[in-house]
Order: C-alpha cells, then structure tokens, then sequence
C-alpha cells in the first residue's frame, strides 16, 4: 500500500487494524464499534492496494485526508489505552472509564476516509487512462500541452470476436461507401438489438480503407439511454486528449465542439454515435455540423428517416448461423470437422431457435458445450416453443437467454444479476463488484478469486466480457486493471427479470431516470418499504430533481453520497432514521437551491460540516434527536435565510456567537434545557417544545 506524500498510510491503517483485532479478543464492552471499525479498515485496505500513489487524488480534500490519516495513526494508541484500561482495573472495585466517544470519533474518521478513496476509485473507473495530460483552456481558444502522452484505454474496449460471420463483406462494403460519398453526412445503422451493430461498427473504425481516410479523427462514443448531451461532448474531447471547457449551457457546450472540430481538422472526422436511443433526432442534429469531411455513423435499434441514410442490418443466413453456433459450442467451424453432437437434428433445431441472431447464436453455443445429449434436447425443446413465430421476432433473443440463465447455479445467477445495478455503456471495475458480493453474500473473498471465477464462468458463457488495461499485471493478485462491459440487450433483460417480483420484494432496485421522466412510483406519495439490499441510480445527472427523502437505511446509509450534491436544483433534503450515517460530506455546500434539509433522528451524525453556511437559501433546519451532534459550527450564523429550527432531543448542544446573526430566525423548536441558550442570543425568539 502507498503512502500519501511523506506519511506512511498503509502503517497507520495496518496498525489500527492489528490494535483492533486485538482489542477485540480481550474485551467485549465495544464489541460493535471494533467490528464497524475492523470491518471499513479492511475495506481500505483491499481498495488501497489497487492504488498505485495517492499524490494530488484527494483534490480540494487532500487536507481532509491527511488530518483522517493522522488521526488512524494516533487511533491505534487509544484503542490500546482502552483495552489496557479494562483489563487492568477490577469491576467489582472500580469503574472503567468509559472510550465510546472517543471511540465512535476514531470510527467517523476511519469512515470518512473510506468515502474518500472510495470516491477516487469510482472516478478512476469512469475515465481509465494512462499518463494522460489535460491541457487548459483560455478565452475558448484550445492550448494543448507539449507533451501529449498515449491514452491506452477508454470507456469501452475496441477489441472485435475472434470470430466475426456475416458482417465483414456485404454490410462492411456498403457502409464504407456511404462513409466515402460527399453528399451524406448522417449514415445510421439500424437492427434490433443482438444483432452485431456494435461489432460492425468496431470492424469499420479498425478498417484500414477508413483508416486511411480519417486518420486519427475517429471517434467513437457509446450513447446508451441516459447520456447526457454535454456527457456526449465530454467523451469527445477526451478522446482526443483534452479536457471539457467548463461550459454552463448547452447550447455553449455545442457551439464549442463546434469550434473544437475545426481545430482538429482540415483533416476528415469520422463520429461513431453507438446505441442511439429513440428521441435522439435532436441530439443528432445538435452534433451534426456544416464541417468539410465531418461524417456521424451511427447505430441503434430505431431509424431515423429524417437525418439521412438508414442500412438495415439483416439476420445470419443459415450457413454463417451455423458457423457461429458451432465455434460458439465446440470451437470449430467446418462441417467436415468433428462434431460433439450425435444428433445433427438437435444442433439444427438449436440454430433454428436462434433465428439467425448473433448473440442468441453465441449464448445458446456456450451454454451447451459440454452439456451431454440430454440437455441439448430438453433446452431444444423449450427454446423452439419460446421463439415460434417470425424469424424477425425481437423478443427472441431474450427468450433463449433467459432460458440460458436459468440453467445457471442460483449464486452464479445472483451475482450476474448485480451488474445489471452498473450503468449502461460503462466499464464495471471487477474491484467494485468484489467489494458488493463479499458485503452482500458474505463472501470470504479477502484476495477476490472467488468472485473472478464466476465472472470466468459468465465470460465463458458470453454472458459478459472481461478486459483489461493494456498495463495490467496479471499477476498482481490486486485485479484493479480488470473490468467488466456487458451487452445492452443483457442489461435489458437482467432489469426485466429484477422487475418480475413486486418492488417491495425485489432484492435489487434498479432506478433509471433520463431528464424529468421519473417510474410511477417515484412520484406517488405512498411511502412503501422495500427490502432491496442493492439500490442503483442510473441518471442523466438529474437536472431539475428538486427533493430527495431518504428513510430508516439504519446501518446503511454511512454517509449522504458526493454525486447527489451535484443536483443544484435540490429544494428539499430529508433523512431520518439513518442511524449509520456519521456525517455530511462537505460537497454539499454544493446545493445552493436547498430550502428545507431535515436530519431526523439519525443518532450517529455527529456534526454539520462547516460548508453549511453556503446554504444561503436554507429557511428550514431539523436536527431533531441527532443526539450526538454537540455543537453548532459558527458558519450557521451565515444562513441568512433561515426562520425555523427544529432541535428537539439535542440537549448537550453548544450554539456559536454567530446565532445572534440569524436575523429571520422566528422560532425554535428544542428542549427546554436549549432554550435558555437561544433566548441569550435571539431574546425576540419564539421557543416551541
């Protein structure tokens, strides 16, 4: 593990550790405290391993966490004094004092610093890059820097199947020949989904015709339902080595892409739009710019007739069909090498069912090698009863994956579920998906074998695919190069079958929100509980979410997540019950629009962060029965805005001088052992209990 700049962290971690694992053995009065502690030490531990130099990853934080880090370090001799001081003094005689509080600040330290390099690793996965330099921009003109260094790996992996039918001649041919004609501008790719759009569109950027004509001006971005526009435009610039120009609006983000794309010219640009979505014409249009050799390909399973020239890509003929599934089931392709089957029916009644679809074809394959005579035809038989009907039917590649799921062993089957939580069209670091299933199924997977070998099993199903950076080291043991892409379609259907139970029972709650358009649910005001252990949000930032309510996680929710701070709409903030949350990152000073934040009863939150007086909006504060919050920071007094508190069951609170600047605070409400203290500041106040 490294050190951050001149202190030792994997020292002061390690040492903790051994203090609390030993402390543990001798003493039982804070038995859940130690475990929290031992527990979230661990987790930095395997997360800190993966991470090669801390220097400059903590940004505006580093401060932060160099106090955290140091006071690990003096953790390890109060986890000591307490353990020492118990076993030292007889209980019959004498009264131990008592470390809890003291100890429960060690734990929010060690918490906080789990949250932080939990929040750098997320960052590191969504753009993977190596030794990339960001170049500054001045008075939008774009400066790039003098050392341009190699980006070795970006969001999705270029690499095509060893085996690739039915693609690489006629479709390959005519798409290049739309690419290279002058008048269009707009070529799209249209199919349903499964049907090799996505691989096709790897063979023609990996082409070397096309290559020849664009050069290095090839793009390629995966869109997916959620993207944003400006995320779109984020990729592009990256792609080439630049960083986004903070951009406030849209219409600015375009006009300097625009500007951008003439920079990098005169040369031909080719963009690659993959997995467009229905609804997009705008985007596309907003993208497709009067430039000399600008080209857009795009794919996706709708048309759009309105951009320009649409190729509609076909179903395997029954000959490529056949050469798939074979490779797919026993790695071979001819008709005169051996076949493991005995029943060349079987085979052929499989290849039917799979309608000439390229990914049913290579799923079925894979489920079947192996699988004796038996198998073959019991899966045959359902298969053919699931997909009769039109060889178009788009529903049937979802039918024999399905069925191929089921044949899976139900922890295999749970665990491919999860990674349907991950957002579409995104890398998943392996490292994270350890981390889930050893919390969610008490896996003792401390070096992550166990979870690499059903990830194995899913690759060898097709089912996933496993990559990694160009510089992994495979033999690190760390896994922290390795990453997961799974197909659209696959993500589709995962989602549908967590939806199959009712959603109070479902064990994954899966939300996907693009712009204002929010599930049915969201928006009704029953308030239902669910028992899901795995929640995902997957979004196009929430532009105009304007409340959050979070309720009775208990031990859950350890602390308010950064990303949310990022909603600057956000009207309303509710938490209660949330009894593992310790604290508030200081990110949320972010949430200039707040009005109303309640923190009900969430007896470990320990304090409000300083960055609270950014609130300047904020008129309704409830901390009622957060009864471990002792003080007040003296930011409060910049809450210009604020008229009701709300304080109820804080009776040890200690109020800053800066109260008596709360000039339209009208009334409180608190206990009557707090009252005293606002009417000295506030005489005017009126007190409610």
């Amino acid at each position: 593990m490294p050190g951050f700049g001149n202190l030792p962290v994997e020292e002061a971690v390690r040492g903790l550790l051994k203090a609390v694992e030993d402390a543990k053995e001798e003493i039982n009065t804070y038995g859940t405290i130690f475990e929290r502690m031992e527990s979230t030490l661990k987790s930095i531990i395997r997360i800190t391993e993966r991470i090669e130099g801390f220097d400059g990853v903590f940004g505006d934080s580093a401060e932060e966490a160099v106090r955290l880090i140091v006071d690990i370090k003096n953790g390890k001799v109060l986890v000591r004094h307490c353990s020492s001081v118990r076993r030292r003094l007889c209980p019959c005689c004498f009264k131990a004092p008592d470390c809890r509080e003291d100890l429960t600040q060690l734990l929010n330290s060690v918490e906080r610093l789990f949250s932080l390099i939990q929040a750098r690793e997320t960052s590191n996965a969504l753009n993977i890059t190596e030794e990339m330099t960001i170049p500054k921009f001045t008075d939008g003109d774009i400066h790039r820097k003098e050392k341009v260094k190699e980006i070795v790996f970006s969001r999705m992996s270029n690499k095509v199947p060893e085996l690739v039918v039915g693609l690489d001649a006629s479709p390959l041919m005519e798409i290049k020949e739309k690419l290279f004609e002058d008048h269009q501008s707009v070529i799209v790719l249209s199919a349903p989904g499964g049907y090799g759009k996505t691989t096709l569109a790897k063979i023609i950027c990996q082409d070397e015709e096309v290559k020849g004509k664009f050069h290095d001006n090839i793009l390629f971005v995966i869109v997916s339902k959620v993207t944003s526009l400006k995320a779109i435009i984020k990729q592009i610039y990256e792609q080439k080595g630049y960083e986004m120009p903070q951009l406030k609006t849209n219409e600015d983000a375009i006009k300097g892409l625009e500007q951008f794309l003439k920079e990098i010219g005169p040369k031909p640009i080719l963009l690659v739009l993959d997995d467009v979505w229905s609804g997009s014409e705008a985007l596309l249009e907003n993208l497709n710019f009067q430039i000399d050799n600008y080209k857009i390909f795009v794919t996706s399973r709708f048309e759009f007739p309105k951009l320009g020239s649409t190729y509609k890509l076909q179903t395997l003929n029954a000959i490529d069909a056949m050469k798939l599934f074979r490779y797919s089931a026993f790695q071979c392709i001819n008709e005169n090498e051996k076949s493991f089957m005995q029943n060349a029916d079987l085979e052929n009644a499989a290849v039917t069912a799979c309608k000439g679809v390229p990914l049913a074809l290579t799923i079925v394959g894979k489920s079947f090698s192996g699988q004796p005579g038996a198998v073959w035809q019991k899966r045959v038989r359902v298969w053919s009863e699931s997909s009769s009907g039109s060889s178009q039917n788009p529903d049937m590649t979802s039918c024999v994956v399905k069925r191929s799921l089921e044949a899976l062993d139900n922890e295999v089957k749970d665990c491919y579920m999860d990674l349907g939580s991950f957002p579409e069209g995104q890398l998943i670091p392996v490292t994270a998906l350890i981390d889930i299933w050893v919390e969610l199924y008490e896996l003792h997977d401390e070096d992550g074998e166990n979870s690499i070998s059903k990830l194995r099993r899913l690759t060898a199903l097709d089912l996933i695919n496993l990559v990694t950076r160009k510089d992994a080291n495979e033999g690190d043991g760390t896994y922290s190069d390795h990453f997961i892409m799974q197909h659209d379609l696959l993500r589709d259907l995962v989602i549908d079958l967590s939806k199959l139970q009712p959603m109070e029972l479902r064990k994954r709650l899966i939300v996907e929100i693009n712009g204002n358009k929010f599930p049915e649910w969201w928006t009704e005001q029953v308030q239902q509980p669910i028992s899901a252990r795995l929640l995902s949000i997957s979004t196009d930032t929430m532009p105009r979410l304007a409340e959050i309510n979070i309720d009775y996680c208990k031990e859950d929710l350890v602390t308010f997540l950064v990303g949310f701070c990022g909603a600057v709409h956000l009207k309303k903030l509710t938490i209660t019950g949330c009894n593992g949350l310790t604290v508030l990152p200081k990110e949320i000073a972010a949430l200039v629009n707040l009005e109303v934040l309640r923190l009900r009863s969430c007896s470990n939150l320990r304090e409000l962060p300083e960055t609270i007086g950014n609130l300047r909006k904020l008129s309704i504060l409830d901390i009622s029965y957060c009864s471990r919050i002792r003080k007040l920071p003296e930011q409060i007094g910049e809450l210009v805005e604020l008229r009701k508190m709300h304080i109820s069951g804080c009776s040890f609170l200690k109020l800053p001088n800066s109260i008596r600047n709360l000039e339209q605070l009208k009334s409180v409400k608190c206990d009557p052992q707090t009252s005293g203290l606002f009417k000295y500041h506030l005489p005017d106040l009126i007190i409610k209990y």
